[in-house]
Formats: C-alpha cells, sequence, structure tokens
C-alpha cells in the first residue's frame, strides 16, 4: 500500500502516509459498521477513490473469492511475491509448467532473470522507509484478512507471522495471480 500511495501521488513521505492510513482506516470502518454487507464496502467505486490509502486492497480474499466464483481453482497459481523475488528461476518454472508452456532458451532466460525491478523507484527513495507505528498499524488491521486469506488458499504462509516485509513494503507484499486462461492479474494488496 506504501507503493501504491507513493506512485499515485497521494502524499510524498512517510509522515504524510501514517496520517492518511489513519484516516484511510477510519473512513473504510466507517462504511463496514453501516453497510449491510461488507461487499458494498470493497466495491464502492466512490469510497474508494475517496481513501488516500487502498485500504480496501489489503484484504486479497474479497477479491480472491469473486474469481472463484467464476473461474475454478485450478485455473489459478497463487504465489507470494515476496518468494517469487527470492527464488525467481524455480518460481518462473512453476508458472511455465502451470500454464502448459515450454521454457524459454538459457539465454532468453537469462535476460528474463536480468530484467529492473520495476518496484524500486526515485519517488520511494525520497520518501523513505514506512514508519514503524504505520507497518504495526498496518500489520494490526490486516489481520482477519490474512486469516481469512490463508483459510481460502489453504496456505498459513499467507498470514505473514514469520516474515518481515523486504524493503518495498508495498509492492513485494503483492499477489500475483496467473489464470490458467493465460491472463495475469495483479491484486493490489499488502499486509503491511
Amino acid at each position: 500500500v506504501y507503493t501504491a500511495y507513493l506512485f499515485h501521488r497521494m502524499g510524498n513521505n512517510s509522515f504524510d502516509f501514517h496520517q492518511d492510513v489513519m484516516k484511510s482506516i477510519a473512513l473504510f470502518n466507517r462504511c463496514l459498521t453501516t453497510r449491510p454487507s461488507r461487499r458494498q464496502c470493497y466495491f464502492d467505486t466512490n469510497l474508494l477513490e475517496e481513501l488516500k490509502v487502498e485500504i480496501p486492497f489489503m484484504c486479497y480474499a474479497v477479491y480472491i473469492k469473486e474469481w472463484l466464483d467464476v473461474f475454478p481453482r485450478k485455473h489459478f497459481m497463487f504465489m507470494k511475491t515476496e518468494r517469487y523475488s527470492q527464488e525467481m528461476e524455480s518460481h518462473l518454472f512453476k508458472i511455465f509448467d502451470f500454464l502448459n508452456m515450454s521454457r524459454p532458451s538459457s539465454a532468453l532466460f537469462q535476460q528474463m532473470l536480468a530484467f529492473p525491478k520495476s518496484y524500486h523507484t526515485k519517488v520511494k527513495d525520497k520518501a523513505g522507509p514506512m514508519l514503524p507505528e504505520t507497518r504495526a498499524v498496518l500489520r494490526k488491521y490486516a489481520e482477519s484478512c490474512n486469516q481469512e486469506l490463508a483459510d481460502l488458499l489453504h496456505d498459513d504462509a499467507y498470514l505473514w507471522k514469520d516474515e518481515l516485509p523486504p524493503r518495498s513494503e508495498g509492492s513485494q507484499m503483492v499477489h500475483n495471480v496467473i489464470s490458467g486462461h493465460k491472463s495475469s492479474a495483479n491484486l493490489p494488496l499488502a499486509s503491511s
């Protein structure tokens, strides 16, 4: 969420981000307590535009359930971006296999591995790291959503209990969802 906040130029430093996190959580919680269903809040485009921090997108399970209501589970491959970043080679091979694609030549594969990381930006460098107190608030806020995701995917790794977020807080927490229909979607969500 921090990376998205900076990318969309909602603010330009960690102090503004902290204030906007607190305001966005309060606004989103108000919706959750006044609407008959949480879905109305998660898909309210007016509310989403009003939030400076994309708090709803932290709850991956809400959006993944929408996909799973339409497409069979076997058509999706879920992976954590942190793991992908640390083990790109093995994860790319898993993706090729999942999509029934032939593996690229060794030379092309090495080029793929060498692509620059797009989550590293000058704006983020200038803004500095997320404040520890902001990280704590976001972690606490995301706990129930992470539990829901872990239950949905039958994988406790999505609780993010034993992991510290990598250097690029927001973008590293993005889940990559790859459909068996050879399309892909990124859910811009974060647990911290």
